[in-house]
């Protein structure tokens, strides 16, 4: 516990230091947005004072995401509450998201959930750069998933040929070119020159500007029952922003850190 609460404190400070240099220079405003989701137990919306807005399902009453020991638990089926947002200000070119992502397990016939994680528009009507739970060609419940990205379409453009584990945290790092209308993923990758997959090209269709970032939960009662539970969300325009839940500040804003001294660390854990 020790150990997890010390890697929470310096994403704190990391991230703070990156975006309090960033303010002073806006050519190093690279780190857009953040959050570790170290707040108490419950509904997103509420425990994080609004940082995170919902939208919710049809009829209700609708079950939110929430925060479980901090974490979001994202859940695929039934009356759920549909996206939750994190609203931040766009920028030009790539912009890139990174989370830890863990599976307990799926349901029985799982085939392909609808998406999880993805980036929108201010209008919420595109989903880009979508991340799918999507379970093997042939495997059984009982078996591991695989992890699918999509551009901006339904479906899944391409799907990740190493199967994953249930239980395991990975990190995911999605690019969305706002030029191009084009997606790629990385799993656990080091360099953006690792393995990735890329979703469809859609460069013949209007790219989308992103401004917001959502979570997305299932909410028609023929998806199966199962869970994905999130973390350590950074949203960047660099791969190196995201890579890491830990992003590293530059020098400069290294020395900005210990200018903060604890008073940086002590902030509270989400962006606004």
């Amino acid at each position: 516990m020790y150990r997890n609460l010390m890697r929470k404190l310096l994403f704190v400070a990391s991230v703070t230091a990156l975006l309090l240099f960033a303010s002073a220079d806006t050519s190093h405003a690279t780190v857009i947005a953040f959050d570790n989701f170290d707040y108490a137990n419950g509904d997103l919306p509420t425990v994080s004072g609004g940082t995170w807005v919902a939208v919710a399902g049809s009829p209700l009453p609708a079950e939110p995401v929430e925060v479980v020991n901090g974490e979001a638990r994202v859940r695929m089926n039934g009356l759920r509450e549909d996206d939750n947002f994190l609203s931040f200000s766009s920028t030009t070119g790539s912009i890139y998201y990174g989370i830890d992502f863990r599976v307990p397990s799926l349901a029985p016939g799982m085939d392909t959930s609808p998406f999880f994680a993805a980036f929108t528009n201010a209008f919420s009507t595109s989903a880009n750069g979508r991340l799918t739970i999507v379970e093997p060609a042939g495997a059984g419940p009982d078996d591991d998933f695989t992890i699918g990205v999509t551009t901006d379409s339904t479906g899944v453009d391409a799907t990740w040929s190493t199967d994953l584990t249930f239980n395991t945290t990975y990190r995911a790092v999605v690019r969305y070119d706002q030029v191009t209308n084009e997606s790629q993923l990385w799993i656990d990758a080091v360099s953006d020159t690792d393995t990735s997959i890329s979703g469809t090209d859609q460069l013949d269709a209007n790219a989308d500007i992103i401004e917001r970032f959502e979570l997305q939960q299932a909410r028609t009662s023929f998806s199966p029952v199962h869970e994905v539970f999130v973390d350590n969300l950074v949203i960047g325009t660099t791969f190196n922003n995201v890579v890491t839940a830990v992003p590293e500040p530059s020098a400069a804003a290294l020395l900005l850190l210990v200018g903060c001294g604890a008073g940086a660390v002590a902030m509270r854990s989400r962006w606004g």
